[in-house]
Parts: C-alpha cells; sequence; structure tokens
C-alpha cells in the first residue's frame, strides 16, 4: 500500500470517526430535545389537569354558592309564604270575627231603639209603672231575639246515624221561628210608629232583623251549595231581549221553570218548538172546522143514541116474551102447580151455598141474584093473592111487599143487615135462610128495573 492510499485510509477512518461522533452528537441532541419535549409536554398536561382541576373546583364552589343562595332565597320565600298565610289567616279571623260580631251593633241599635219606642209607649200612652213598662218592652225584643237564633240554630246541619248505620247530614226547617220574629218585629214597629207619628221609628226596628235575615240568607245558601243541594240556576236572558221580545222570552222563561233547564239557548230553542207544535194543532183544527166538528158531533151523538135505543127494544122485548111464556104456565098450570114446579126447580138448581151438593164440579155455579124465580099467574088468580116469590128454595112470599117497600126507601143505602132491620122493624120474622133470599130477591128485582 502507498503512502497515499495509507492517507487515504486515515482520512477515511478520521472522517467515519468524525461522522460518528457527529451522528453521536446528534442522537443526544435528538434524546436531549425528545426528553425536553416530553418534559415540557408532561408539565404542559399536569398544567392542564391542574387548570381542569381548579376550574371543577370554581365550578363546585360556585355550584354550592349557587345553591346556596337558593337555598336560601327558598327558604325567604318559604317564610314570606309563612308571614302571607299568617297574615291571610289572621286577616280571615279578624274579618269572620268582626263580621259575626260586627252586624250585632245595627241589630244592637236598632233593638235599643225600638226598646225605647216600646218603653215610651208603655209608660206615657198606656201610664204603666216604669219597671213595668221596661219589663213588656225588654220581653217583647227578647222574643224576636231568641226566635232568630232558634232559626240560625235550626239551620245548622246536623250528623245522624241512619237505621243502616249512614252518617248523614240533615237541617231542619226554620220557617215558625222566623214567622214569630217577624209577627214579633211586625207588632213592635206599627206600635212605635203609632205611639211617634214618625215612620223612621218604625223602621228602626225592621233594619236590624233584615240584616240579620240577609246574612243568615247568604249562609244558609252557601251551605246548601257546599253540600251540593243547591238548585241550579235558572237562565238569564237579557234585558234587551226581555224588552225587545217579552212574550217569546217568558214562553222561554216557562219553559226553562217547568223542565229545569240551565242553558238560555236550549229554553229558547224548546220554546220555539213547542210554539211551532200549537201552531201545528192550531192549524188542523182550523182546517177542519166549527161545522164539521159540528157535523161530527151530531153524527156520533145520532148513532150512541140509536145503539141505545136499539138496546132498550131489544131489552124490553125479552121482558115481554118471559112475561108472555110466565103468564101462559101459569093459565096452563094453575098457580099451586106453577109453585111446585118452581120449588122443585129451585131445589135442583145449584147456587153459591148448594153448588157442591148432588152435582159433580163440573155443573155451573149460577148467580144468588138470577137464582130465584118469580112467577105471575092470570086467571085463577084473585086480586088479594100475593105473586109466590121462591130463592133457592125458600118461599118468601110473604117478605115481598114490605121488602120492596123497605128497599125503595133505603135507596143507595140499600144492605142485607138495613133491609133485615126494616123488615124486623116492620114485625116480620128473618132470619137463617130467608135473610140472604130476600136480601137477592130485591137486588135481583132493582138490577131487573135498571
Amino acid at each position: 500500500m502507498t503512502l497515499m492510499d495509507r492517507k487515504a485510509v486515515r482520512i477515511a477512518a478520521s472522517t467515519e470517526a468524525d461522522i460518528r461522533r457527529a451522528d453521536a452528537a446528534a442522537a443526544r441532541e435528538l434524546e436531549v430535545q425528545r426528553a425536553e419535549i416530553e418534559l415540557a409536554r408532561e408539565r404542559a398536561q399536569a398544567m392542564r389537569a391542574e387548570r381542569l382541576a381548579r376550574n371543577e373546583d370554581r365550578q363546585a364552589e360556585r355550584a354550592r354558592k349557587h345553591s346556596e343562595r337558593q337555598e336560601r332565597k327558598a327558604e325567604r320565600r318559604a317564610r314570606a309564604e309563612q308571614r302571607r298565610a299568617l297574615r291571610a289567616a289572621w286577616s280571615a279571623r279578624v274579618t269572620g270575627w268582626l263580621a259575626d260580631r260586627v252586624i250585632v251593633v245595627p241589630i244592637v241599635l236598632a233593638m235599643v231603639g225600638a226598646w225605647w219606642g216600646q218603653f215610651q209607649l208603655f209608660s206615657l200612652r198606656l201610664g204603666w209603672p216604669a219597671p213595668l213598662a221596661a219589663a213588656a218592652a225588654t220581653g217583647i225584643e227578647c222574643i224576636g231575639f231568641v226566635c232568630g237564633r232558634l232559626a240560625h240554630v235550626a239551620r245548622q246541619a246536623v250528623t245522624v246515624t241512619t237505621a243502616d248505620g249512614r252518617q248523614v247530614e240533615r237541617d231542619d226547617s226554620a220557617w215558625m221561628e222566623r214567622l214569630v220574629m217577624w209577627l214579633v218585629v211586625g207588632y213592635a214597629a206599627g206600635s212605635n210608629w203609632a205611639h211617634s207619628g214618625d215612620p223612621t221609628v218604625g223602621v228602626l226596628s225592621i233594619v236590624g232583623v233584615a240584616v240579620w235575615e240577609t246574612r243568615e240568607r247568604r249562609a244558609h245558601r252557601q251551605a246548601l251549595a257546599a253540600a251540593g243541594r243547591l238548585p241550579a240556576r235558572r237562565p238569564r236572558f237579557g234585558l234587551v231581549r226581555w224588552l225587545r221580545y217579552p212574550m217569546w222570552t217568558w214562553r222561554a222563561w216557562s219553559v226553562a221553570l217547568r223542565h229545569g233547564l240551565t242553558d238560555a239557548a236550549e229554553a229558547l230553542a224548546v220554546a220555539d218548538r213547542e210554539a211551532a207544535e200549537h201552531r201545528d194543532r192550531k192549524a188542523a183544527n182550523k182546517a177542519l172546522g166549527w161545522r164539521a166538528r159540528r157535523r161530527f158531533g151530531r153524527v156520533v151523538a145520532a148513532r150512541i143514541k140509536a145503539t141505545d135505543e136499539e138496546r132498550r127494544r131489544a131489552a124490553e122485548q125479552v121482558i115481554r116474551e118471559a112475561e108472555q111464556v110466565t103468564g101462559a104456565a101459569a093459565l096452563l098450570f094453575g098457580p099451586d102447580a106453577l109453585r111446585q114446579r118452581a120449588n122443585g126447580a129451585a131445589r135442583s138448581r145449584p147456587t153459591s151455598d148448594n153448588g157442591s151438593g148432588g152435582y159433580g164440579d163440573e155443573q155451573p155455579v149460577r148467580s144468588r141474584r138470577l137464582g130465584w124465580l118469580r112467577v105471575a099467574g092470570r086467571g085463577d088468580q084473585t086480586a088479594t093473592e100475593p105473586v109466590p116469590v121462591v130463592v133457592d128454595g125458600v118461599d118468601i112470599t110473604d117478605l115481598m111487599p114490605a121488602a120492596r117497600q123497605a128497599a125503595a126507601e133505603l135507596g143507595d143505602r140499600l144492605t142485607r143487615d138495613a133491609l133485615c132491620e126494616a123488615l124486623r122493624a116492620a114485625g116480620l120474622s128473618v132470619g137463617g135462610k130467608r135473610r140472604k133470599a130476600v136480601y137477592d130477591a130485591v137486588l135481583a128485582e132493582r138490577d131487573r128495573a135498571a
């Protein structure tokens, strides 16, 4: 190797060493810079965390202070509400106390004025002694006061227990107490007016009681409203409608009162509907005409009269045929034989007393009023011979004249006992089956005559 080559090698080695030293220095500088950067980042993170912590602490402190302020405000508001509630309660108590007691002032003053008028009347005009006049005036005023108090107590709701164990509230009527109170007040007012000659003195006896009645009415209606017993208020139609349409509004008001309506529009609609129905009925009656109604009435009356006449003629024909058959039988058989046949027929006829004997249950039971047979003989009978009357096998011929006379006298008051009493008073013996037989015969004759 030549000198040049060795020198080049040394230079190359020296350069390589310088490069390695430079690289090492650069690497150390990079490490230092990296460490510084990492340290700066860590410091920045620490500072950021510290700032965040300080911010959180400040926010927490701020939130705590805000909550404390809100709590203090809420406490102040609560205390203010309590103070307002206390003031309202105190004001209500004072107002109620004053309202319940201030009303006593005009009442007491009016009573004093009325008492003085009564005292003057009794002492000066009637000449009573002063103690007696004072006692009389005090008694009159106290009677009115006590009646007012009793009316107030009667209107108070009382809790009672019903038969099924339920608790209900009830109040009583106070019209009697109020009537007595107003009678006393009217007497006091009239006497004071008559004594003094000034109506103002008489009005003093009425003003206090009128104020008390107004207060009692308002309290009673409030109690009814609280209990749900106050009736609904009737609809209001307004002054303009009353002035412009008085009849229409009156009909609507009447409809609302009759049907218990509370809406003015509904009451007006119902009134219009009823008015339309009334107009329709009136138009229908008018369309028929009075001549047609009169002609229709005549036709109906004529048909009813014709029907009655036909029924009357048919009944008279049946009666005539029955009389002819009875007369023919009397002429043919004679009164004795006909009486025997009537007795046999009467004994064999079932009645309400003997319907179950001798016949089956399928045999019909005839009416007691139609179970008798009257035979009127002609030809063989004399003018004085009585007509035989047999009812259910019982001969009551001797009782019938007196029974007919007694029935005519009794009229609508005819009963079996009354008929028997009349027959006994006439000296006739009535007992056993004869009582029922004669009563049935009289009723049958009356039914046939009707």
